[in-house]
Protein backbone atom coordinates (compact mmCIF):
# COMPACT_ATOMS: atom_id res chain seq x y z
CA UNK A 1 0.00 0.00 0.00
CA UNK A 2 1.65 3.57 -0.66
CA UNK A 3 0.48 6.43 1.36
CA UNK A 4 -0.02 9.95 0.42
CA UNK A 5 -0.57 13.08 1.95
CA UNK A 6 -3.74 15.09 0.52
CA UNK A 7 -1.07 17.09 -1.41
CA UNK A 8 0.33 14.18 -3.05
CA UNK A 9 3.60 13.92 -1.48
CA UNK A 10 4.21 10.07 -0.25
CA UNK A 11 4.25 9.55 3.21
CA UNK A 12 5.14 5.70 2.91
CA UNK A 13 4.99 2.16 2.22
CA UNK A 14 3.43 -0.83 3.57
CA UNK A 15 3.91 -4.48 2.01
CA UNK A 16 1.81 -7.59 3.19
CA UNK A 17 3.77 -10.79 2.45
CA UNK A 18 0.56 -12.98 1.30
CA UNK A 19 -0.19 -16.07 -0.53
CA UNK A 20 -0.56 -15.44 -4.08
CA UNK A 21 -3.97 -14.17 -4.49
CA UNK A 22 -7.25 -15.86 -5.90
CA UNK A 23 -9.72 -14.69 -8.04
CA UNK A 24 -13.32 -15.83 -6.43
CA UNK A 25 -16.90 -15.23 -7.72
CA UNK A 26 -16.51 -11.10 -8.14
CA UNK A 27 -13.95 -10.35 -5.94
CA UNK A 28 -10.10 -11.22 -4.98
CA UNK A 29 -9.13 -13.19 -2.40
CA UNK A 30 -5.53 -13.91 -0.77
CA UNK A 31 -4.51 -14.91 2.53
CA UNK A 32 -2.33 -12.25 4.59
CA UNK A 33 0.89 -14.54 6.54
CA UNK A 34 1.22 -11.05 8.99
CA UNK A 35 4.69 -10.42 7.60
CA UNK A 36 5.16 -6.67 6.92
CA UNK A 37 7.99 -4.76 5.45
CA UNK A 38 7.52 -0.88 6.36
CA UNK A 39 8.81 2.12 5.21
CA UNK A 40 8.04 5.45 6.74
CA UNK A 41 8.79 9.11 5.37
CA UNK A 42 12.66 9.01 4.50
CA UNK A 43 13.34 6.10 7.06
CA UNK A 44 14.23 2.51 6.57
CA UNK A 45 11.97 0.36 5.92
CA UNK A 46 11.48 -2.48 8.67
CA UNK A 47 9.89 -5.95 9.08
CA UNK A 48 6.86 -5.71 11.65
CA UNK A 49 4.69 -8.29 13.05
CA UNK A 50 7.05 -11.47 12.39
CA UNK A 51 5.98 -12.39 16.19
CA UNK A 52 2.19 -12.90 15.25
CA UNK A 53 3.50 -14.84 12.03
CA UNK A 54 5.60 -17.11 14.59
CA UNK A 55 2.82 -17.65 16.70
CA UNK A 56 0.36 -18.13 13.69
CA UNK A 57 2.99 -20.48 12.01
CA UNK A 58 2.97 -22.72 15.00
CA UNK A 59 -1.17 -22.47 15.78
CA UNK A 60 -1.83 -23.22 12.00
CA UNK A 61 0.62 -25.47 11.64
CA UNK A 62 2.28 -23.86 8.15
CA UNK A 63 4.04 -26.19 6.20
CA UNK A 64 8.05 -25.44 6.74
CA UNK A 65 8.02 -24.64 2.66
CA UNK A 66 5.41 -21.68 3.34
CA UNK A 67 7.49 -20.71 6.11
CA UNK A 68 10.60 -20.39 4.46
CA UNK A 69 8.94 -18.83 1.43
CA UNK A 70 7.67 -15.81 3.10
CA UNK A 71 10.62 -15.08 5.05
CA UNK A 72 12.18 -15.23 1.62
CA UNK A 73 9.48 -12.85 0.47
CA UNK A 74 10.31 -10.46 3.63
CA UNK A 75 13.94 -10.62 3.21
CA UNK A 76 13.85 -9.76 -1.12
CA UNK A 77 11.19 -6.77 0.05
CA UNK A 78 13.72 -5.54 2.66
CA UNK A 79 16.60 -5.78 0.38
CA UNK A 80 14.52 -3.71 -2.44
CA UNK A 81 13.56 -1.47 -0.14
CA UNK A 82 17.44 -1.24 0.83
CA UNK A 83 18.38 -0.39 -3.24
CA UNK A 84 16.29 2.14 -3.12
CA UNK A 85 13.68 0.72 -5.63
CA UNK A 86 9.82 0.51 -5.98
CA UNK A 87 7.48 0.15 -4.04
CA UNK A 88 9.84 1.65 -1.71
CA UNK A 89 10.80 5.03 -3.97
CA UNK A 90 7.90 6.75 -4.92
CA UNK A 91 7.95 10.73 -6.30
CA UNK A 92 4.46 11.57 -5.76
CA UNK A 93 0.93 10.21 -6.44
CA UNK A 94 0.69 10.99 -9.63
CA UNK A 95 3.81 8.95 -10.58
CA UNK A 96 2.91 6.10 -8.29
CA UNK A 97 -0.35 5.39 -10.45
CA UNK A 98 0.73 5.41 -13.64
CA UNK A 99 3.64 3.34 -12.94
CA UNK A 100 1.36 0.50 -11.53
CA UNK A 101 -1.31 1.10 -14.50
CA UNK A 102 1.11 0.36 -16.68
CA UNK A 103 2.74 -2.41 -14.36
CA UNK A 104 -1.19 -4.25 -14.57
CA UNK A 105 -1.50 -3.61 -18.07
CA UNK A 106 1.63 -5.36 -19.17
CA UNK A 107 0.70 -8.07 -16.61
CA UNK A 108 -2.50 -8.67 -18.53
CA UNK A 109 -0.88 -8.88 -21.81
CA UNK A 110 1.65 -10.77 -20.40
CA UNK A 111 4.53 -8.52 -21.47
CA UNK A 112 7.48 -7.77 -19.35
Amino acid sequence: MLDFAPSGAPLGVYCNVALPPTLGPGHLEWVDLDLDVVRSGDGPATLVDADEFAAHAVRYAYPAALVAAARAAADALLALASRGVAPFVVQDRDTAVAGLAAQLRRDALGTP
